[in-house]
């Protein structure tokens, strides 16, 4: 389980990275490079880049384990698994 589990958060990680580099060389690489010259410190452009990446990773998290649940609640209705502890 834990190999899964790693698996699937370096699968995540170069996911999320790639996000990033497509930010960084895409269409708002023009947007980004005009904070220096209106007075944005090199480390102001790195924590923009720091939050959006742990923003991405938050909504992800969200999305899959909302997406987790819902699926894991359908199979077992699908299946007809009961609810009840209590026989």
């Amino acid at each position: 389980m834990v190999a899964i589990a790693s698996i699937s958060l370096l699968v995540g990680g170069i996911g999320i990275m790639n996000i990033m580099l497509a930010a960084i060389l895409g269409a708002d690489a023009r947007d980004r490079g005009c904070g220096a010259p209106v007075g944005a410190r090199k480390w102001d452009i790195i924590r923009q880049f720091v939050i959006e990446a742990v923003l991405i990773s938050f909504a992800g998290g969200l999305v899959g384990v909302g997406a987790g649940f819902a699926i894991s609640q359908l199979i077992a209705w699908l299946a007809g698994w009961s609810h009840d502890r209590h026989g």
